[in-house]
């Protein structure tokens, strides 16, 4: 394993980028993310997947030849790519911030690939973005995001299939400073 702490090994947006598409197609080949990262040049995808490999975050399912080479196929491992509450507590205001700022970026990202696309509505695709109050105790968020978790557990584990799309759910809950 690397000397490197989970959090800030996962922040880097390249790393970030390489464990969301693990975790939208569940193992996936070098070829197919050289494919999915155009602007990733080769060596430095070859350089993040090693470092996540090297921190327990990933792992290779299978080695092929293909073209004179290895093709190697990448899995995420369960829950490893999640920052635990000690990740957080340890990380300074700083680090936070970091961390934040590289989630947003992806989010904006995500949203921009799809406004960019040939076919984009709305309606259709049940875009939604919006924020909301909610004036809760300390038990009642604790049961809502209980309550939120068990909704949504079950939904992570359907497969792709002809009638499903793939959407993105983000959700950031926080305190208001007003």
């Amino acid at each position: 394993m690397i000397n490197m702490n989970k959090p800030d090994l996962i922040a880097h947006p390249i790393r970030l980028r390489i464990i969301q598409l693990l975790t939208v197609k569940k193992v996936i080949t070098t070829q197919q993310l050289l494919g999915s990262l155009v602007d990733v040049p080769q060596t430095t995808l070859y350089r993040h997947l090693k470092k996540l490999l090297d921190a327990d975050i990933i792992y290779i399912v299978d080695k092929k030849k293909a073209r004179g080479a290895i093709e190697k196929t990448y899995a995420l491992y369960d829950q490893a790519a999640i920052l635990t509450q000690h990740d957080l507590e340890i990380a300074g205001q700083e680090d936070q911030i970091r961390y934040f700022r590289t989630f947003t970026t992806m989010l904006l990202s995500n949203i921009e690939q799809y406004l960019q696309s040939d076919s984009i509505d709305f309606i259709r695709d049940n875009v939604h973005f919006r924020q909301v109050a909610l004036h809760l105790s300390n038990d009642e968020l604790i049961d809502f995001a209980d309550a939120f978790q068990k909704l949504l557990i079950p939904l992570l584990n359907n497969p792709p299939s002809a009638d499903r799309q793939l959407h993105m759910l983000t959700t950031i809950l926080l305190p208001s400073q007003n």
